[in-house]
């Protein structure tokens, strides 16, 4: 987007100094310092500038605006990301509490048999 920002604001540039060497231009033309035919090139040289600048300067929104999508839709991802690794973390720790309670109750039960299987 700079680079089109910087290609817009160079083409303006030019556009205006085409511009103004175009108004001395024809008050020499007129004055007969110079000929028609180079203020008719010089016209035409200013005139092209015009199509590419209003070209860069309808794409600059339609960048802008395709770049705040992609932000948002970078911030939504992340989101997401971010909300599916919780509800996974709270998966697993749900888990982890029960093969812990598991393991005690087994080794509850061991402890028991071992009691009540051994002589006295």
């Amino acid at each position: 987007m700079l680079v089109l920002e910087a290609h817009r604001d160079h083409l303006k540039r030019n556009h205006e100094r085409g511009s103004r060497e175009l108004a001395l231009t024809r008050s020499f033309a007129s004055q007969g310092v110079v000929s028609n035919v180079e203020l008719l090139q010089l016209e035409q040289r200013t005139n092209d500038l015009l199509p590419e600048l209003h070209k860069a300067e309808l794409n600059l929104p339609r960048l802008r605006s395709t770049w705040k999508e992609q932000i948002n839709l970078e911030r939504e991802l992340l989101l997401n990301f971010s909300q599916d690794a919780q509800a996974e973390l709270l998966h697993q720790e749900i888990r982890l509490a029960r093969l812990r309670e598991s393991r005690k109750s087994l080794e509850d039960q061991v402890y028991r048999r071992l009691l009540t299987s051994s002589p006295p």
